[in-house]
């Protein structure tokens, strides 16, 4: 779908089937580098599929450190979602786990009597499986149980709209909460404050890799 929409946003500025345009249009835009390479990355797959030639451009990739709130802000944000984004929220919190990881959780891999759930991997990462809140599990089996998942309804369930909506809610709370930093609390914030707060708790760079099943521990060291 990100591919997709990359396209058509091309095509409404540029003849896809001209290059030179294109890169240029891409060059021309005020973005980051980073999504810069996305967009050069999808136009190139693009170019392969037709036939076309492309020289594509290396756009430097930004290093930043990760944004880390204060656990009374994510607190505030889950507290004022509404239930189901609340809930799925919480559990990015406790687990870690990506969201595309969340998102693809079925009512199996929830074990309420040792309060566990196993994470089915994205990104050629681990299996793990990892120990929730009481509160939690009493809070997802609150949910509807529509499908085989916890938070989709089907296969084709939509996790963009989704998390449009996560951002149209984030909005609305921090502007009643006159806190801007809210407005930065993403999806992949949740892992990433995860990390670091085990990581100060523990100090076992190990542990934390284990977590978020990490196979190399040069994607931890970055958290």
């Amino acid at each position: 779908q990100g591919y997709s929409r990359v396209l058509r946003h091309l095509a409404r500025y540029t003849d896809l089937n001209k290059p030179d345009e294109v890169l240029d249009f891409i060059a021309s835009k005020d973005v980051t580098p980073d999504r810069k390479q996305v967009i050069v990355n999808c136009y190139a797959n693009y170019c392969d599929y037709k036939g076309l030639p492309l020289i594509k451009p290396l756009y430097r990739r930004t290093r930043k450190l990760p944004f880390i709130p204060l656990e009374e802000e994510i607190d505030e944000l889950i507290e004022n979602l509404p239930f189901k984004l609340s809930t799925f929220c919480r559990f990015l919190k406790e687990t870690g786990a990506r969201c595309g990881e969340a998102w693809n959780l079925k009512w199996v891999d929830i074990n309420p009597e040792k309060c566990t759930v196993t994470i089915t991997p994205e990104k050629y990462s681990d299996p793990r499986e990892l120990k929730i809140s009481k509160q939690l599990i009493i809070d997802l089996y609150r949910l509807p149980r529509n499908s085989k998942y916890v938070f989709r309804f089907s296969n084709k369930s939509d996790l963009e709209n989704f998390r449009r909506r996560f951002e149209k809610h984030r909005k609305r709370i921090a502007n009643r909460l006159k806190n801007p930093r809210i407005n930065s609390i993403k999806f992949h914030t949740f892992r990433h404050w995860k990390a670091s707060t085990e990581y100060q708790k523990t100090k076992d760079i190990l542990y934390v890799k284990k977590i978020l099943g990490h196979r190399s521990i040069t994607s931890t060291l970055i958290y």
